[in-house]
């Protein structure tokens, strides 16, 4: 019998980044109770993008609440890349910033009523603005609730913890 296996050897920045997500990943569980669904990004030469996906069994989340765990989810994953002092030289900018992630949390909860499409179901951070979903299962597709600059909800969440 013979048994062989396909060894993907990662470059030291993919190693250093997956080390951040590990950590990120671990902290978001303890603080929150999000599970991490999947990784990923663009890191062919250098760090170009980071991919985070996220699961949270949370009944009927508000927009409020939606947006204080994306922007805090956000803030410190790019709070710990750029910290990190062996990983600034492979970052295509520094400061990594919001247009170079992308963090997504799904709401899971059992006792939806799939009929009614005003649930928030998703919420992301991708290219700088946050997006607010439903899952329309007529259409089977997401539909957009609500959409803001990355910034602007930074800056509300900041606002409501004074």
């Amino acid at each position: 019998m013979h048994l062989s296996s396909c060894q993907i050897r990662r470059s030291k920045y993919a190693v250093l980044i997956y080390k951040i997500i590990g950590q990120h990943s671990h902290d978001m569980n303890e603080k929150h109770s999000l599970k991490i669904l999947g990784t990923g990004g663009a890191m062919m030469n250098q760090v170009e993008a980071i991919s985070l996906s996220y699961t949270l069994d949370e009944t009927n989340p508000d927009l409020s609440f939606a947006r204080q765990l994306i922007v805090e989810c956000t803030s410190e994953l790019l709070e710990k890349i750029n910290n990190d002092k062996m990983v600034r030289p492979y970052l295509k900018c520094y400061p990594f910033n919001e247009l170079h992630v992308y963090v997504g949390i799904s709401f899971d909860y059992r006792d939806k009523d799939i009929e009614n499409t005003s649930y928030l179901d998703h919420v992301t951070v991708a290219r700088g603005k946050i997006s607010y979903s439903t899952y329309n299962h007529k259409n089977q597709r997401f539909e957009k609730l609500h959409q803001e600059l990355y910034s602007d909800g930074l800056e509300i969440v900041n606002h409501e913890k004074k």
